[in-house]
């Protein structure tokens, strides 16, 4: 198994088919952080991400778990949920997205990267490969 808890830099590519859902979308940079509590101190199943600093993205709480070999990282919006599932690859994770509103018509999906990053400086770890 392998240690998930830490910061991470979320890239996606565009969303297919073409759409504006950046509003519906998450922080491309988040801490995971092993807290089972929600915002009301309720304990939950799944665990608090915490978006960094200047983080452009969204601003809904998004919550990880982990479920066999596969990342989760889930949120919701107004009218709109959406999730990404990761697989550890290269030295970081590699996946999909995808974000539902049927209320706007919304369905889109993008191929997904998440890179560890150090939480002090968003610079990728030693180790991590990608894009970057």
């Amino acid at each position: 198994m392998w240690e998930v808890p830490g910061c991470y830099a979320l890239e996606l590519e565009p969303w297919s088919p073409a759409a504006d859902s950046a509003a519906a979308a998450p922080p491309r940079s988040l801490m995971l952080v092993a807290d089972p509590l929600d915002e009301w101190g309720r304990r939950q199943e799944t665990f608090r991400a915490e978006p960094l600093a200047n983080t452009p993205g969204g601003t809904s709480p998004v919550r990880w778990f982990v479920r066999a070999d596969t990342l989760w990282l889930v949120w919701t919006r107004v009218g709109a949920r959406g999730g990404v599932a990761l697989r550890l690859a290269d030295g970081g994770f590699v996946g999909r997205a995808r974000v539902r509103d049927p209320t706007a018509g919304l369905d889109v999906t993008a191929r997904a990267e998440a890179l560890k990053i150090n939480c002090a400086t968003g610079r990728a770890e030693p180790g991590s490969a990608g894009r970057r």
